[in-house]
């Protein structure tokens, strides 16, 4: 489908593609979290637990692939 409207179909159809395999991502790790709470001696379980709950923060970077921001004109010399 090269036409525009199939383009936006297929588009759509991934991105409930996309949406499904999230929500089913989501649903694995918060078992896994569930079983993390199984180290919960000792310090290297603690450390373990520690470095999951980092592992879990997400962070948006607000990456949206845009445009190259454009350097700053460097100042004109004064004499």
């Amino acid at each position: 489908m090269s036409t525009p409207r199939g383009q936006i179909v297929n588009r759509s159809a991934l991105l409930k593609e996309v949406e499904t395999d999230v929500a089913a991502l989501l649903e694995k790790v918060s078992d896994l979290d569930d079983l993390v709470v199984q180290f919960d001696s000792g310090d290297a379980g603690n450390r373990f637990k520690e470095a999951w709950k980092r592992a879990r923060i997400i962070v948006d970077t607000g990456g949206g692939g845009g445009t190259t921001p454009t350097p700053p004109t460097p100042p004109t010399p004064t004499q």
